[in-house]
C-alpha cells in the first residue's frame, strides 16, 4: 500500500472516532469519577499490538462496539459494548476512543 493510500485510510479510521468527554488519554470509563459502575463484562479484552489495531478491530463489529481501550503497556485491546463510556481515568495507561457510531455523550 502506498503512502498516499496508507494516510487516507487512517483519514478514513480517525473520522469514526471522538474522545470521551474529559479527554482520550486514560482507560474508559462510565462516570467521571473513574469508577467503571456496573460495565465490568460490557467488553470484550484481547492481545494487540497498535492503537490501530485495537480501532481496526472495533471497525469491524460496528453494531457492537461503542468504544475502545488500548494499553500499551500491557499491548492489550478491550472493545467496549456499553453506550455508558464516556469517560476516560487520566492517570491510567491507557487511550480511550468512542466509536461514532452513536450520538456523541454530553457534558
Amino acid at each position: 500500500m502506498s503512502t498516499t493510500a496508507t494516510l487516507a485510510a487512517r483519514d478514513v479510521m480517525n473520522q469514526l472516532w471522538s474522545e470521551p468527554i474529559n479527554g482520550r488519554d486514560g482507560c474508559c470509563r462510565t462516570s467521571s469519577d473513574g469508577v467503571q459502575s456496573g460495565a465490568r463484562d460490557s467488553f470484550t479484552k484481547r492481545p494487540a499490538a497498535s492503537l490501530d489495531e485495537c480501532m481496526a478491530r472495533c471497525a469491524t463489529i460496528p453494531a457492537e462496539c461503542t468504544a475502545i481501550e488500548f494499553n500499551k503497556g500491557r499491548s492489550s485491546c478491550e472493545v467496549h459494548r456499553s453506550p455508558d463510556v464516556a469517560f476516560s481515568a487520566p492517570g491510567t495507561a491507557c487511550v480511550c476512543l468512542l466509536f461514532r457510531t452513536l450520538t456523541p455523550p454530553q457534558p
